[in-house]
């Protein structure tokens, strides 16, 4: 299948302007992803189906006596890596793993701090834009509330003291 418009005549857009041969929309009744869905789609969805899929496990019950349970192998395979987080030989990789999917995985300090450092002028300027919207009331008792929190004493009006 080709990829775009094959024929020969130039397409334009809404406006009447041409279109650049790169940026041509497909031909009518042509698929824009020919491929379909990558494979990687279809084999999460399979995956999926396999863990709901149901099993019978043998249960230690009350008083010592094996049962018949039924669950999920998404139970099953959960249950197992916390049995192996709990003393099995690969205890610290299923604790880390089990920690990475509730908390997500830890983030280094100094990605941290690019992350931080990318997003400061954002946050400093957004500040700023809505301190310029406050009344001059609501300022003020910004204002006051700032120092009352951090315990330091009152700026003096105008730059007098400033040297």
């Amino acid at each position: 299948m080709g990829t775009g418009n094959t024929t020969g005549t130039v397409r334009l857009s809404k406006s009447g302007k041409p279109l650049s041969p790169g940026l041509r929309p497909w031909v009518k009744g042509q698929s824009g992803n020919p491929n379909g869905r990558p494979p990687t789609a279809q084999i999460r969805k399979r995956l999926m189906q396999l863990l709901r899929e149901t099993m019978e496990v043998e249960v230690e019950g009350p008083k010592g006596k094996k049962t018949k349970a039924t669950i999920t192998k998404e139970r099953a395979l959960v249950d197992s890596i916390f049995m192996e987080a709990l003393g099995g030989k690969n205890a610290v990789a299923a604790f880390t793993a089990i920690a990475d999917r509730v908390d997500g995985r830890p983030v280094s300090m100094e990605d941290q701090d690019r992350a931080d450092r990318a997003q400061t002028p954002n946050v400093t300027v957004n500040l700023f834009q809505v301190l310029t919207t406050l009344p001059d009331e609501a300022l003020a008792k910004l204002e006051q509330a700032a120092v009352e929190a951090e315990g330091v004493r009152e700026l003096p009006e105008g730059d007098d003291d400033a040297g």
